[in-house]
């Protein structure tokens, strides 16, 4: 069964180093993977490093990971530095351990820093301002008519239930 997980992930992590150019992708792919292996290794019936570094020891990785053996102290400097790859760092002997064994193929195939998102702002369209009515709002005022209506209606209403009162009982 863990076999069929290893032979998963190796040919996850080769279609994705096809298209990967980037140190940042590469870690993130890898940290992707480190993810599901402690996922999967979480009731302790297998190790999660020893599965990385079947995964990361696989031939038919080689060539493709042999790209960013060339830039390992890179690769080393960003899992050391970058919080977003803090989960990395458990393994950093096992990452070590792989890239050094790799022979330097590709040099500078691989970009070092992910260049900021490059799309266009769009066009702001003109904004039209529409002028609105503004009304003041009325303000309550303590004058003595609106005291005497207030007064009366409250009377009202307490001779009124006084009434229900008295003829219900």
């Amino acid at each position: 069964m863990i076999e069929s997980y290893i032979r998963e992930y190796i040919v996850s992590l080769k279609n994705s180093l096809t298209y990967i150019r980037s140190i940042d992708g590469f870690l993130v792919k890898i940290g992707s993977i480190i993810y599901d292996l402690e996922d999967k290794c979480r009731d302790k019936t297998c190790d999660p490093k020893k599965l990385l570094k079947e995964i990361l020891s696989a031939k038919e990785l080689r060539s493709y990971l042999s790209r960013f053996s060339c830039y390992r102290d890179e690769i080393f400097e960003k899992i050391n530095s970058d919080p977003r790859h803090k989960n990395l760092r458990r393994y950093f002997e096992v990452l070590k351990e792989t890239l050094e064994s790799i022979e330097c193929t590709g040099e500078g195939e691989v970009i070092l820093e992910t260049p900021p998102a490059t799309w266009a702002k769009e066009r702001i369209e003109p904004r039209i301002v529409i002028e609105e009515e503004i009304r003041e709002r009325k303000k309550f005022s303590f004058d003595l008519y609106s005291l005497i209506k207030t007064l009366l209606i409250v009377s009202i209403a307490i001779f009124i239930i006084t009434l229900v009162l008295i003829f219900t009982h």
